[in-house]
């Protein structure tokens, strides 16, 4: 190597920038070594990397929808988790305080509630999610008028869907209201046919007690 290029080497600041870096390096790794042959626990710098608390669960979705307003006073609450709670501690407290049964999903990610007595009555409920003695979510909806036996209400919610001719039932509890859905004329009477099956089953004037939605479908809606 000519002396030009030495000089030319020493001029350029890569060079000066490398050899600091593996100066730094080789400090690094001597004091690395020395620790671990004089015994002395090794510290990276990286160990809250790995003492990091894992993640609380969280929640993806409520139903009824948050802020929804005239919901039934017999709703069915569902709370769907990030994770499963199969062997965590959640519980699921309200205002106005209300006791509800509880029934989690075999798979553990969705908790579903439903009154042990019929809510309050154009009231504001507000639910929150505790889970390992933390509240992670909170939400509100706001019942109307309507409401019947809550017990009888939840077994006809677990029959549905329903299928007649011309005739569907089925309940959504993300806004609490069971929809009809009829495809044929005359309306009126396939209205009345699904009035006549809650009646059968045991819930009379249904449309005074529960939200029903008619939605017309195929020659219906011509």
């Amino acid at each position: 190597m000519t002396l030009e290029t030495l000089q030319s080497i020493l001029k350029d600041k890569k060079f000066w920038i490398f050899l600091v870096i593996l100066v730094v390096v080789a400090i690094a790794g001597a004091s690395l070594l020395v620790r671990q042959l004089s015994g002395e626990p090794t510290i990276t710098g990286y160990e809250k990397l790995y003492n990091i608390s894992p993640p609380k669960n969280g929640v993806v979705r409520v139903e009824p929808l948050p802020d929804k307003k005239g919901i039934s006073t017999n709703p069915t609450i569902i709370v769907m988790f990030e994770k499963s709670i199969i062997g965590k501690k959640v519980q699921i407290t309200s205002s106005p305080e209300a006791s509800f049964n509880q029934a989690v999903s075999s798979n553990g990610f969705t908790l579903t509630l439903t009154p042990k007595e019929s809510l309050k009555p154009s009231t504001k409920y507000t639910f929150s999610v505790i889970y390992e003695k933390s509240k992670i979510y909170v939400w509100s909806f706001t019942t109307g008028k309507k409401g019947g036996d809550p017990q009888l209400i939840d077994t006809i919610k677990n029959k549905l869907p329903y299928k007649s001719t011309h005739l569907t039932i089925s309940y959504s509890s993300t806004t609490d209201k069971f929809f009809v859905f009829i495809d044929a004329k005359p309306i009126d009477t396939y209205k009345k046919a699904a009035l006549d099956w809650f009646a059968s089953q045991g819930l009379v004037d249904a449309e005074k007690k529960i939200n029903i939605f008619y939605y017309l479908v195929g020659e219906a809606a011509d």
